[in-house]
Order: C-alpha cells, then structure tokens, then sequence
C-alpha cells in the first residue's frame, strides 16, 4: 500500500466519525434544545459517597428506575384445624348468631289472651217432691216393698224398678231408698210407715190389715186376709206375693 492510499483511508476514517457525531447530536438532543434535561437517579453507590452521578454524555436520558416492589399483604394466622365429632353441627360463632336472632325481643311478641272468668255452677232448682210412704216390706224369695205415692195407686216395686224418673236402689227394713242420676234431689229415702187401723177394713183379726180391694170395683175383697203384706195370727201367716194394684 502506497503513501496515498494510507491518507484516503484516514480522512475517510475522520469524515465518517464526524458524520456520526453529527447524527447523534441531531437525534439525541441537540435539535432544538426544548426537551427539558433530567437527572438521572442516583444510585445506591452516589449516595453513599453524597457525590451526584455526572449525566450520560451526548445528552442521553437515563431509563426510569423500576418501583420499588411493594410487600404482599400477611394473611391473617388461621386457627389449627380440630376434627369435630359432629360435623354437620354448627360452628360455635354461628350457635351464637342462631341463638341472639332466636332470642331478639324485637322479632317475636307475645299474644295473651284475657284470663278466663271462673265457671260459677249454679245450684239445680229443688224440685218438690210428692208425699210417699212404704206401707209394707214383703221378704221372700226376694225383696218388695208397697210403696204409695200421692195421686197414684199403691204398687208393689222391687230393686232396680223405675218409679217416675227415680230408680229403686235398695229396700230395707226401714223403707225403700229412690235415686235419680240427675236433679234436685238426686236420692229421696221413704220410710216404712204402716197403715193405721181401720184402712181398707181389717178381717180376720189380723194385726196387720191387708190392703182393701180397688175402690168402686164390685166384689172387691176388702181387707182379704194375708194379702198386701205380712200376715199376723188369724190373717193366714206370711201370705203369697201380694198383687200390684
């Protein structure tokens, strides 16, 4: 290579450096000086000397330092996990809740309804009674008695018979005992009170007359011995089952 070659090839070399510094300065920054110049940040290292960090040349702009990350949030601790020997029951925070809304005055009033008066029961009516009287107790096989009763004819009545609305519970020596299941009175004792003499016409002699045939009947047999109770000497002795007049 020749002395002249050697000096084309260094002023190319000159030519095309100043070329590229002319095109740097044209896009970098100087072609228009409007763009407002920005200290780069310093570095960890500039300030810990305290000394800035000289700018970039050619009027380059250094990148943007990346933020800083922010730390993740901690999640709250969450309680160890215990197996429950009912897993289908509630927890205990919503027993709680269950139980506050159960028992909240403000969801639930209570309706009472007025006491009830108290039930007065009234005494039944007395209902008077017509005059009765056991003329005579036969005693046999069974029991019987003569029972009389105002404005009716004397009958003969055994235990369990009915007499009006009374029923004939019990005869005894002192007279026949009637009960009703309702009313006032319920129970009306009659006592054994013999005929007086002279009733129905005493034949025979007998201590105890019996009862005279019905009145008006022809032929009644008034004062028959040994009939309608219980015979004495002279009247026959205990006579059969008096009839029901």
């Amino acid at each position: 290579m020749n002395k002249q070659t050697q000096i084309a090839l260094a002023v190319a070399v000159v030519v095309l450096v100043v070329i590229a510094v002319a095109l740097l300065f044209v896009f970098a920054g100087g072609g228009g000086g409007d763009t407002a110049y920005q200290s780069p940040p310093s570095s960890p290292r500039d300030d810990r000397d305290g000394m800035p960090m000289p700018p970039p040349p050619g009027g380059m702009m250094a990148p943007a330092p990346a933020p800083a990350a922010q730390p993740a949030p901690q999640r709250a601790a969450r309680p160890p996990f215990t197996p429950r020997r009912d897993p289908f029951a509630p927890l205990p925070e919503e027993q709680t809740a269950m139980e506050a809304e159960a028992f909240d005055p403000e969801r639930y009033f209570v309706l009472a309804s007025p006491p009830q008066p108290p039930k007065v029961e009234l005494p039944e009516p007395f209902e008077p009674q017509p005059r009765r009287r056991v003329a005579g107790v036969i005693i046999g096989n069974t029991v019987s008695a003569i029972l009389e009763q105002e404005g009716e004819l004397p009958r003969i009545v055994y235990p369990g018979d009915m007499v009006g609305e009374f029923r004939v519970v019990a005869i005894t020596t002192d007279g026949v005992i009637l009960r009703r299941p309702r009313g006032n009175p319920r129970e009306v004792r009659v006592p054994l009170q013999p005929p007086s003499e002279g009733v129905g016409g005493a034949a025979g002699g007998g201590a105890a007359p019996g009862f005279g045939g019905a009145p008006g009947v022809p032929g009644g047999r008034g004062g028959a011995p040994g009939i309608g109770g219980v015979g004495t000497p002279g009247g026959g002795g205990r006579g059969p089952r008096a009839p029901e007049f």
